[in-house]
């Protein structure tokens, strides 16, 4: 289908090109890795034939976060959670908690395995990028809830 491959072509390109630009950082806006989110979720609804949508809550768009640890987490939720399925919905939600800030990215994709939190290479790669970008000052975790999967990215101030 030319039509959709030319999407495809022309929505991998922006998202090389975000990445490219951003992945020198130790922190960016966190407006700028969701446009990274969302125009994966739209290479992914492309390439798969799945309508992919995210949507956030409470978020202003100018806090920091590591360049493309959202995205390793879509990516993975896109990766593990949606086998046969026509449709996946993620949810980014920030709430302020005292001194923590906690952004919440809920999928509700269902992994195959139901195994708790894992150690994968994009699990590694941000608790790195976290651990550079705040020393000390965050926590992680990522594991199955009630119709999905929930990840939760705390920055401690």
């Amino acid at each position: 289908d030319p039509a959709n491959a030319k999407k495809l072509l022309s929505a991998l390109s922006d998202e090389l090109h975000y990445i490219l630009k951003l992945s020198n950082k130790k922190t960016i806006l966190i407006s700028e890795e969701i446009q990274i989110c969302k125009r994966y979720l739209e290479i992914m609804s492309l390439r798969k034939d799945v309508k992919f949508s995210l949507r956030t809550e409470g978020i202003i768009g100018k806090e920091l976060i590591p360049p493309v640890a959202l995205h390793t987490l879509v990516e993975n939720g896109v990766t593990h959670g949606y086998p046969g399925r026509k449709s996946g919905e993620f949810i980014l939600t920030k709430k302020q908690e005292g001194k923590k800030t906690k952004f919440i990215l809920f999928n509700d994709g269902l992994p195959v395995e139901s195994s708790k939190e894992t150690s994968g290479t994009g699990i590694k790669y941000i608790r790195s990028r976290l651990e550079e970008a705040f020393p000390g000052k965050w926590e992680f975790y990522s594991m199955p809830v009630k119709g999905g999967w929930e990840n939760c990215i705390t920055i401690l101030s």
